[in-house]
């Protein structure tokens, strides 16, 4: 039973009448139904159930998050869209990855929206490792990934060489292998700085690959 009392202002606390009013309302509410219906409702919207389950110990292992009891993906799918995560391809993310959307997505978008920390959320709510990575041009043509010894002096140094917000999003093949193209595109662009333009996708592994999406048509892969 929820105990209303602790939503009085202290000098109202100090009265037994008010003291009183609050538990009478619990025992209305609690009678009718009311707080058991708003909980279960509020289970409805919680990624995990973590009634069952007991905490670690200081120094103790953690409990991994796939065998803590979680709601049903579509239920997480749907409070994802409530919490404004409306991508059209929902089965690029599973059960586990809406499970950390639901928890973190509206501190997300609190403090790191907008920043260059959203290539981290997005590797984190994914579960992959993913970077995003600047790329240097000297004529808008050509794009040299940041660190490319090929990069030539830099126009502050007198060179033609200078940054561009065109980027290349690298992660390591595994979750992502086999997704749809145009789904990993729209992935970004759902999260990236709206300055950004995503000129490559790189899957690395043993061997690393390049794949061009620069406004093609086609799909060109680099060994």
């Amino acid at each position: 039973m929820t105990e209303r009392v602790g939503l009085l202002a202290p000098q109202l606390e100090k009265s037994k009448v008010w003291r009183d009013f609050a538990a009478a309302v619990d025992r209305v509410f609690t009678d009718l139904g009311i707080d058991g219906a708003r909980d279960l409702l509020a289970s409805l919207r919680a990624p995990l159930n973590l009634k069952d389950v007991v905490g670690a110990e200081p120094g103790g292992a953690l409990t991994a998050l796939d065998v803590i009891p979680r709601a049903e993906r579509q239920t997480l799918v749907r409070n994802a869209e409530l919490l404004g995560f409306r991508f059209y391809d929902s089965a690029i993310l599973d059960a586990e990855d809406y499970v950390r959307l639901c928890m973190f997505l509206g501190q997300y978008y609190d403090e790191d929206k907008g920043t260059a920390r959203f290539a981290d959320f997005m590797g984190f709510m994914a579960n992959v490792k993913l970077q995003v990575v600047p790329t240097w041009t000297q004529d808008y043509v050509t794009f040299l990934k940041e660190g490319d010894p090929g990069i030539g002096v830099p126009v502050y140094r007198g060179g033609p060489w200078y940054p561009t917000t065109h980027v290349v999003l690298s992660f390591g093949l595994g979750k992502f292998a086999g997704v749809d193209r145009n789904s990993l595109i729209e992935f970004f662009y759902y999260f990236a700085n709206i300055n950004l333009v995503l000129w490559a996708i790189e899957m690395t592994d043993d061997a690393s690959m390049s794949v061009n999406i620069s406004g093609a048509g086609t799909l060109d892969i680099w060994l």
